[in-house]
């Protein structure tokens, strides 16, 4: 058996890019309130748009970065 180390950019990178994504993803399932997540998070709606700039900007953000991570293992691999 081969066994091969997967890189630890690759590793880190897949992870935070997942991380983003899912953080988009929440921002908006809450903003459209699907599955009534509003009010079983108690978000009043005074708050809702700082958790949505929180949200959509950390998760835009670590997609960037993850996907430079990414994009790097796969540049250093050639």
């Amino acid at each position: 058996m081969i066994h091969k180390k997967i890189p630890l950019k690759l590793v880190f990178g897949a992870t935070q890019t997942l991380i983003a994504f899912s953080s988009i993803v929440l921002a908006v399932l809450i903003e459209f309130d699907l599955f009534n997540l509003q009010a079983s998070m108690n978000i009043e709606a005074e708050t809702l748009n700082f958790y949505m700039l929180v949200l959509l900007g950390l998760g835009f953000v670590l997609v960037l970065g993850g996907l430079f991570l990414v994009y790097d293992w796969w540049e250093t691999r050639r």
